[in-house]
């Protein structure tokens, strides 16, 4: 897609703007504006490059710019910087603008979400040939009823992205480097306002001055808000009065969540608060009138200033998508002044690259824990590497100890290869005579079969069976330094020997073969959670 820059006088002053067809732009300009001819002053450049050109030509702009045009030798001297060549066509011929029946049709198949200039032609070919949809294109650009962007863009030297403002290698939405992205401009809401009821009642009376404290942040001038919550703690309440303050406005809400919690959540939205619309993103579109739109982390689509407040619940997103990617997605779904909330394990400081913007944080303590996490013991090896199948003798003593006190163990391993080789080292070499499982992601069987008490021991690659709660286990993670081991991964694993109804403490080991930034990162984060927890009297003595 190419496009011109060119500058028209419009009531004493000058605009710049670009356009697939700049006959289209005076034409409009001409009827609504009273323009009597534009002037290009580019060839036709790629996209990408005229919303380059004109950034910068808007950038050199003074206040007396605006009564009196950039003097040409400016002009073309930003031109000739780029290596553009320099023209001067004066545009007075009209033509007729999209009617209304075109320009609808356009629009509903853009549809809610972002589109591909590809995939709106393939919708919309039947109806009109791609000269007809161009000059309705950028008769809707004109009117301010779309965006149209290059997937990638410039800003002064580097690429960057224009849904995760970066530049990735694998796109993991699935568009490609030459894209071109439209999408509706601002959206009109559509919520229901003073229809809706709020039923505090219903409410966590410990969580409830928490869940407060978040809503009142919708009225703050703040941008973006932490929720830290410990990993034991899966209640989705937090941000019920959030969501509340932004629909009794008419704003909308898109929440992003894990594919297993989207139906509950629905469920337990409905339950508080009375008269929205809640629809659950199942891969198709008609959801422009839902209030609130809940999506997965696998199937989020990309939207661009659709949403007043946009809600990433990532305590569950570790096994399944690029932490990085997610939070631009939700945060570019946005529109100008929204509100962005992380629902994490991890802290805000921790997360100093992944949210932009003025940020604050609000701790839920941790209200059903009864035992402290186990904070991990760390055992340093040069011998820990995935080319070799070692136990230090320490974590051997934690498996024979478990199983004479009549405990389970489950052994984290980063690959199956590496799980069938500690298989056979316990109980070939070290002579282990329990039984031995392995759970992977391809196969759950003994990890069902560890829960029903039918193996002691269980040995896995998938990361996600730290998820479930699982009474009295010890947990030893293998090469724990290893970058696939994030820090919340690593929480999650110790909180498993949080569950436990002895007065014996649950041990969690860290095998690896130096000190991993992940791993005193989780350390970390468990004392201080155990922290709060002693201070409020949550643990029991």
């Amino acid at each position: 897609m190419d496009v011109v820059v060119y500058r028209a006088k419009v009531q004493g002053s000058y605009i710049y703007d670009y356009s697939l067809n700049p006959k289209i732009d005076y034409s409009y300009l001409n009827k609504f504006k009273g323009v009597s001819e534009i002037e290009v002053i580019t060839p036709y450049l790629p996209l990408y490059m005229g919303k380059f050109i004109l950034r910068i030509i808007k950038r050199s702009i003074s206040k007396l710019s605006f009564i009196i045009p950039l003097k040409d030798r400016r002009i073309f001297k930003v031109l000739k910087k780029l290596n553009v060549e320099k023209v001067s066509l004066k545009i007075s011929e009209k033509i007729p603008l999209p009617d209304d029946e075109l320009v609808d049709s356009v629009l509903d198949s853009i549809g809610d979400t972002v589109v591909t200039l590809d995939i709106l032609r393939e919708k919309i070919i039947k109806k009109t040939d791609v000269k007809e949809l161009y000059n309705c294109l950028q008769f809707l650009y004109l009117k301010e009823k779309i965006k149209i962007n290059p997937l990638y863009g410039k800003k002064t030297k580097n690429e960057y992205c224009d849904i995760c403002d970066e530049t990735c290698e694998d796109c993991f939405l699935g568009y490609s480097a030459g894209d071109i992205l439209i999408y509706k401009n601002e959206a009109i809401s559509t919520g229901g306002g003073c229809n809706i009821r709020y039923r505090k009642t219903k409410l966590d009376e410990k969580l409830r001055d928490y869940i407060n404290i978040i809503g009142d942040f919708i009225l703050s001038r703040g941008e973006n808000l932490v929720v830290l919550c410990p990993p034991m703690l899966r209640q989705n309440v937090f941000s019920f009065g959030a969501i509340y303050e932004v629909l009794k406005s008419s704003g909308r809400v898109l929440y992003v969540t894990s594919s297993n919690d989207m139906y509950s959540l629905k469920k337990d939205i409905g339950e508080i608060i009375d008269g929205a619309n809640i629809h659950v993103f199942d891969g198709t579109d008609g959801f422009g009138d839902a209030d609130i739109l809940i999506c997965s982390y696998t199937n989020v689509p990309a939207f661009k200033d659709d949403f007043d407040l946009s809600i990433l619940d990532d305590r569950l997103a570790f096994p399944q998508k690029p932490y990085k990617n997610i939070y631009s997605v939700c945060k570019r779904a946005l529109k100008t002044n929204g509100k962005f909330i992380n629902i994490s394990v991890i802290p805000l400081k921790f997360k100093e690259n992944l949210i932009k913007g003025s940020s604050s944080e609000v701790q839920i303590p941790p209200i059903n824990i009864e035992n402290p996490i186990p904070e991990p013991k760390f055992i340093i090896s040069r011998y820990i590497d995935e080319r070799t199948v070692y136990l230090p003798d320490i974590s051997l003593d934690m498996v024979k100890w478990s199983i004479r006190e009549g405990s389970n163990v489950i052994i984290f391993t980063p690959s199956n290869r590496i799980s069938i080789y500690l298989k056979n080292y316990l109980t070939k070499i070290e002579g282990i005579k329990e039984p031995v499982g392995i759970s992977s992601e391809k196969n759950r069987e003994d990890y069902y079969s560890f829960l029903k008490g039918e193996k002691t021991i269980l040995i896995s690659s998938n990361y996600i069976d730290s998820i479930d709660p699982i009474y009295n286990i010890n947990v030893i993670v293998m090469y724990s330094d290893l970058e696939k081991y994030s820090e919340d991964v690593l929480l999650y694993m110790c909180s498993m020997a949080n569950n436990h109804m002895t007065k014996s403490f649950r041990e969690a080991l860290f095998i690896a073969n130096e000190e991993g930034e992940n791993m005193l990162r989780a350390k970390s984060i468990i004392r201080s959670i155990n922290k709060i927890a002693w201070e409020n009297g949550y643990i029991k003595e």
